[in-house]
């Protein structure tokens, strides 16, 4: 479940923003499954996303729900365009965990054109 306190109404679907992010990033396996996973938080399997601001490079807190019956095993990461505060950041290629991807959906659906830099995609441009 996305909770953007109605800071913003999506300008494309989930769908469209999965397609556009798949088209733009360096796609392999892992990268594939981790974008798969993203898309799944989005749609608050097991996880709730949290706009902290309302601006194209908020943060988000992104809580993952315990899956003990017995142990709060319950977890909440900082996550932006460029980074994330789990411990898949650190060795994910290009640091696109699952966190920070599903956070790249979130700005891909808010706003369109965002890399996977943070950066608005200008057309006929390259992005560095």
């Amino acid at each position: 479940m996305i909770n953007l306190h109605n800071y913003h109404t999506p300008v494309i679907s989930l769908t469209a923003a999965y397609r556009a992010l798949e088209e733009r990033l360096p796609i392999n396996v892992k990268i594939k499954q981790r974008l798969d996973r993203a898309y799944e938080i989005i749609n608050g399997y097991g996880y709730t996303v949290e706009a902290l601001s309302s601006d194209k490079n908020a943060e988000y807190a992104v809580y993952k729900a315990s899956t003990s019956l017995f142990t709060d095993e319950s977890k909440c990461y900082n996550v932006t365009q460029q980074s994330c505060t789990c411990p898949d950041y650190e060795t994910a290629q290009a640091g696109l965990c699952k966190h920070r991807l599903a956070v790249m959906l979130i700005g891909e659906m808010l706003y369109g054109g965002i890399n996977q830099n943070g950066c608005e995609s200008r057309k006929g441009e390259e992005n560095e």
